[in-house]
């Protein structure tokens, strides 16, 4: 697993582990085996008796042996899920005494099985002879089996011993449930305390990525030393003292051939504190002196840093908790690095605890770098060298809250500080109206929104009229139009009481606009599911939207939040807008200086000393004394609620009450600030981050361990609580960022809490009781969780979205429900980015499956704001095929209405999903291939031919690919490629020879994957399209060549399954083309030939069994027979008359048959054209003026109407 570990993130390592241990534990059980402990990637088995039957050791033996051939023989060259990279194991087998040691250390508690005895060197020495796919044994094993060699077997020799017995019988579930009821209590020791603690919270341990400090210990004994129980015990009672004391926990004791090594963590849940980087040092300093100066042993730690896999490993009935990705792995190297031999201590540090370290009073002395796996250069490593090694006491960690703001409520900003040359500046540019539009940016928690609430709060203290606040928030999708102004629109339209369609359309009509502009725009808005038919024209909607601001109102500000996530509609319609002559004022936040360039920008800077220090002095007068006392950010008032059960932790006692105790000998070290400079210390924490800031100084103001200094504005810290202060400040430097002192926050949560809320932020963050709902949280369990976390201040109530909702066409499970969101992005996007990615796709799948269902039982058709979320959540699945379809739906909804560019956007997200090996290799191709189809068709669209024709190529070249593996047997996805290639080659974007090679080369490959599959609707659509070609090229007779195969083959009872794939039948469509070809054939001539070839195109189109819905197929099968018939000047009269004749019945009367007047469908422009053109055909005596007006429509018409194959149909005037 080694290449694994280096190749792998670490949650797609756990995910390939699971998938291994879960065979390799499920061969273990099924010979009766039981596995003793995981020791990294090898696991400990023994064969215990389970019933009389295997009482005999040495038939115990050999179901050993016979369970190492089934490992070897399955488990080798095993390929996981996620890899490229094949699995192999080999195995040792031995038979020698042991004896087995139960140690513990009752201070945690925690407990360990450790095997001793000969057994350990003995299946050692068999497990190193064993190469890949081998089972050796040790001598006595040998003798004991009546094997011929120590290699009992490999995984293509099978085993050769005396004694061959059958696997024993399973255990029932039942009997398996009752033994594990029966011992629960005696096997909690065994479990890891996240384990326990989060179950007995009432949670659910979810696997997660964690900041976590790994530490490897490894005890070489004095020679002469027994490994007996009291010896063993001593070491684990000395590591649990330790442990505890340090807030660490033990997480495994390992005892093999290669000695003792115990393994440690810091950071794991319920276990962040106070200056971790250094206390993890300390922590190994003080247990490695115990270790040699109690007990003698010679001690090697290795001590790593850095995001690591935190969860189960193993399989579904045997498994334990476990840390694991490169940084552990590291851990292990340094551990077993070259060391000092005259040490009886070696520590050997990596560079990312050491830089976490730097605010301390340690030292470190560098090493000469090493060589490690998976490292690509040499490693950095370091070693202490300071005498101050003793560790602190562990403070649990009780972070509280700030207050948070949110532009989207329009609540009042209390205390506002630290930005009153910001203020003052932008307040200024907007009365001189220098920046009617102004963006502000900085980093996340810098305080642009805050500042934002602030600047529309003056406004509004300083206009003496009244001022409407739109504000919206950029929700980054960029697959819904106008999705960032939707509830900017939605608000101006309650404020002019314009709430249903008429009272729209009659804003329009005032404004001048066309009504029929209404419909589509409300539907864009999500406001209507009423029309939506039609293209839309993107520029007209974003004018008629910008004229709505110009109504009377009261003066407008526009506030819009995280708009480096704007959708390009929405972004041209406030550009729109600001052009306007208007007293209307705009302002945006956005993280990245290349946000809406709309007028100007202006960047936030962090706080500086002073700024900290008005902050400071503003929250000490708030508390209403001279001195910081103990005091939190007001909060809501919350209904009263049941109490939930809450395991007591460590983390629910304040923050100082172990860290201010002078017992013992483990006093702290001192950190490297001033002690002097409230200011300066906090801004060496924070950088100067307002979020970070709020969080820490209301920590401080709890704990009361600042005060008003000597002189005037001055803020020291207090001299009676230096103890205090410096624990303290060692919680919030333990954390790099505010991401990580947030996570921290949810590590005092409820278990069930801390689940509720990861799900809550892959949702986003907005959620809704509904979708709690959908995920199978009851009505109780989220009004508990609710509370507990806005009590932690991590959400808040959204008012404003429930009743932005009941304006909109929503579902009416959704219109009365409460709405939620996190009290800042900063939140919603730590939380989302510590979940392990394969619990995340879980949880995505999960809600987008449901929703789906949830609509489907309400009989409703999903909008196109219900798809997007749903395309959303199913591109971060591995469920491609599932992402492809609801993509699919989207993109050609958005293509009917010209929405090319969100069309294409839909297509790449679905793209983008990951497949996983349950998808249906077929179907994911050809989902593969219509979706790039799809964007190269839009892309044409968009006149860029140049992306367009290379989309079209890649589609060809997956398609082949398809084709020639056996994997696509959809002929119906050839047509599109192919069609959009030969445009291509008119285009002149693919050159080909004169001799028309490429595309004869196109379409011969189309004919023959169509005989391939053996369905003639698509052969005779291929054969059409050859018979074009030959045309185009003006090669006639292998176009009737073409005509005739593809006559043989063709029956028009296959009409309807070529019109299902193709939307009409082109076969059909060629029979009544060819008498064109004929005619040339014939020197133009209308000879009996001509006229054969004429009548067996109408007896075709009068067939029955061609749908007479389908106007465009009778309308594409009448063109060619019209022009022929027009062309035989000698019959033209008696021709045209019957062209009318067909013309009326097969497209006028059947549009009038089957479709409204209001209807929108492409042929019904061609009627009144048509008309004028057969009339003038066939009625010589129509007047001069009537004729030349009627001539001049009908050369518009022609000229200008595309048709479907993309070729443009021209008349000239003599025509």
């Amino acid at each position: 697993m080694e290449k694994l570990s280096t190749t792998l993130t670490s949650n797609d390592l756990s995910i390939c582990i699971n998938e291994y241990f879960t065979a390799l534990i499920n061969c273990i059980t099924s010979w009766s085996g039981d596995v003793l402990k995981f020791a990294g990637d090898a696991v400990f088995v023994s064969f215990p008796p389970t019933s009389p039957s295997t009482e005999d050791p040495i038939l115990r033996l050999a179901l050993a042996a016979r369970c190492a051939e089934a490992i070897v023989t399955t488990l080798s060259d095993y390929k996981p899920t996620l890899s490229d990279h094949k699995l192999n194991v080999h195995c040792g087998v031995a038979f020698a005494a042991g004896k087995f040691h139960v140690v513990g250390a009752p201070n945690i508690p925690r407990a360990e099985i450790l095997l001793v005895g000969e057994v350990i060197s003995a299946v050692a020495e068999a497990e190193v002879q064993a190469g890949l796919g081998e089972v050796y044994c040790c001598p006595a094993t040998q003798q004991a089996l009546g094997s011929r060699s120590s290699l009992l077997c490999s995984r293509t020799s099978p085993l050769n011993i005396n004694l061959y017995p059958d696997p024993p019988p399973a255990k029932s579930i039942e009997q398996k449930l009752t033994a594990s009821q029966q011992v629960s209590v005696a096997l909690k020791p065994f479990a890891h305390e996240t384990v326990i603690g989060t179950l007995e919270d009432g949670g659910t341990l979810q696997p997660e990525l964690r900041p976590v400090y790994t530490i490897f210990l490894k005890a070489e004994r004095p020679p002469g030393t027994e490994l007996n129980q009291e010896f063993l015990q001593r070491i684990m009672e000395i590591s649990g003292e330790e442990v505890a004391l340090a807030g660490g926990n033990i997480r495994q004791f390992i005892l093999d051939d290669k000695g003792m090594v115990l393994i440690f963590t810091f950071g794991l849940l319920h276990a962040v504190f106070k200056g971790m980087a250094q206390g993890s040092i300390m922590f190994s300093a003080s247990l490695a002196d115990r270790l040699f100066g109690e007990l003698g042993l010679r001690i090697r730690i290795g001590i790593t840093f850095g995001h690591v896999y935190c969860g189960i490993v193993g399989s579904p009935t045997r498994h334990e908790f476990a840390v694991m990705g490169s940084t552990v792995n590291l851990a292990a190297r340094l551990m077993c690095s070259k060391c000092d031999d005259n040490k009886a201590v070696n520590i050997v540090i990596d560079e990312a605890t050491v830089d976490n370290s730097i605010k301390s009073n340690l030292q470190f002395e560098p090493l000469e770098p090493i060589t490690a796996k998976g490292f690509s250069e040499k490693v950095k490593i370091f070693t202490i060298v300071t005498s101050t090694r003793k560790p602190a006491r562990r403070a649990s960690t009780t972070i509280f809250t700030g207050a948070s703001f949110s532009v989207a409520e329009g609540e009042v900003v209390n205390n506002f500080v630290g930005r009153s040359k910001e203020l003052y500046d932008i307040l200024e540019a907007k009365e001189e109206e220098k920046a009617r539009f102004l963006t502000l940016v900085g980093e996340g928690g810098i305080g642009k929104s805050t500042l934002a609430l602030k600047v529309v709060e003056e406004m509004k203290d300083r206009c003496e009229e009244k001022i409407l606040v739109l504000s919206g928030q950029c929700d980054g999708r960029g697959i819904l139009p106008f999705s960032a102004t939707k509830r900017i629109v939605v608000s101006l339209l309650k404020e002019l009481k314009a709430d249903s369609v008429r009272g729209v359309k009659k804003l329009a009509e005032e404004l001048g606009f066309a009504s029929d502009i209404v419909l589509p725009t409300l539907n864009l808005f999500g406001l209507s599911m009423e029309g939506g038919e039609g293209k839309v024209v993107m520029k007209d909607i974003v004018s008629f939207v910008a004229a709505l601001f110009t109504l009377p109102t009261p003066r407008k500000i526009i506030v819009l939040d995280d708009a480096h996530d704007i959708d390009t509609d929405s972004l041209a319609l406030l550009r729109s807008i600001s052009q306007m002559n208007q007293p209307i004022t705009g302002i945006l936040t956005s993280r990245r200086t290349d946000g809406p360039n709309l007028t100007k920008t202006y960047n936030l800077p962090p706080f500086t000393e002073a700024t900290i220090t008005q902050m400071l002095l503003a929250e000490m007068l708030s508390s209403g004394s001279t001195n910081a006392t103990k005091t939190t950010m007001p909060k809501k008032k919350m209904p009263e609620k049941k109490p939930k059960k809450k395991r007591a932790s460590m983390t629910d006692k304040n923050i100082l009450s172990s860290s201010s105790s002078s017992e013992g000998n483990h006093k702290r070290s001192s950190l490297a600030f001033s002690g002097a400079s409230v200011s300066a210390d906090l801004l060496q924490i924070t950088g100067g981050n307002p979020l970070f800031l709020s969080e820490v100084v209301e920590l401080i103001l709890h704990t009361d361990l600042i005060t008003r200094g000597g002189f005037r504005d001055a803020v020291e810290w207090r001299e009676d609580k230096k103890e205090e202060r410096e624990a303290m400040l060692d919680v919030v430097c333990s954390f790099n960022n505010v991401s990580e002192l947030i996570l921290s926050k949810l590590d005092v949560l409820s278990g069930e809490t801390r689940f509720f809320i990861q799900e809550a932020a892959v949702i986003g963050r907005c959620f809704s009781v509904r979708d709690m709902h959908l995920l199978g949280w009851n009505e109780q369990d989220i009004e508990d969780c609710v509370t507990e976390l806005e009590e932690a201040g991590i959400v808040e109530e959204d008012e404003e979205r429930a009743t932005d909702n009941r304006m909109m066409d929503a579902q009416e499970d959704v219109l009365n429900v409460p709405h939620y969101k996190f009290s800042h992005q900063v939140y919603a996007s730590s939380i989302y980015n510590k979940q392990l990615s394969n619990v995340v796709s879980k949880v995505h799948l999960r809600y987008a499956t449901q929703l789906a269902l949830h609509q489907k039982a309400l009989n409703q058709e999903p909008t196109n704001s219900s798809l997007a979320v749903q395309l959303q959540h199913l591109s971060a699945t591995t469920k491609f095929c599932k992402s492809a379809a609801v993509a699919t739906v989207l993109a050609e909804r958005y293509s009917k209405l010209a929405l090319y560019e969100y069309a294409i956007t839909c297509c790449g997200l679905a793209l983008a999903t990951k497949s996983d090996e349950e998808e249906d290799e077929a179907e994911a191709c050809v989902s593969r291939i219509r979706l790039i189809v799809q964007q190269a068709k839009c892309h044409l669209s968009l006149s860029d031919k140049k992306k367009g024709t290379e989309l079209y190529e890649e589609a060809k070249s997956l398609y082949d690919q398809g084709f020639a593996g056996g994997i696509v047997q959809d002929a119906s996805i050839v047509f599109p490629i192919i069609s959009g290639l030969t445009l291509a080659l008119k285009w002149g974007t693919i050159r080909d020879d004169e001799n028309a090679t490429f595309e004869k080369n196109l379409v011969n490959a189309f004919i023959e994957s169509a005989h391939a599959f053996g369905d003639m609707a698509h052969v005779t659509r291929a054969l059409a399209l050859k018979g074009v070609m030959n045309q185009r090229l003006g090669l006639w007779e292998k176009a009737l060549e073409a005509e005739d195969e593809l006559e043989e083959c063709y029956d028009v009872s296959l009409t309807s399954k070529i019109c299902e794939a193709y939307g009409s039948d082109r076969a059909a469509q060629s029979v009544t083309l060819s008498p064109q070809w004929v005619w040339v054939m014939e020197g133009k001539k209308a000879t009996q030939r001509v006229e054969q070839a004429l009548n067996k195109g109408v007896a075709l189109l009068e067939r029955p069994e061609l749908e007479r819905r389908n106007v465009h197929n009778k309308v594409m099968m009448l063109f060619p027979l019209i022009a022929l018939w027009f062309s035989i000047t000698d019959k033209r009269e008696e021709n045209m008359t019957r062209a009318k004749s067909l013309w009326q019945k097969h497209v006028v009367d059947a549009i009038e048959e089957f479709y409204d007047k209001e209807s929108k469908i492409f042929f019904t422009s061609l009627l009144l054209p048509m008309k004028f053109f057969l009339d003038l055909a066939v009625d010589a005596e129509v007047c001069a003026e009537e004729v030349g007006e009627r001539r001049e429509f009908l050369l518009d018409m022609m000229e200008s109407r595309s048709l479907e194959d993309g070729t443009f149909q021209t008349m000239d005037e003599s025509e």
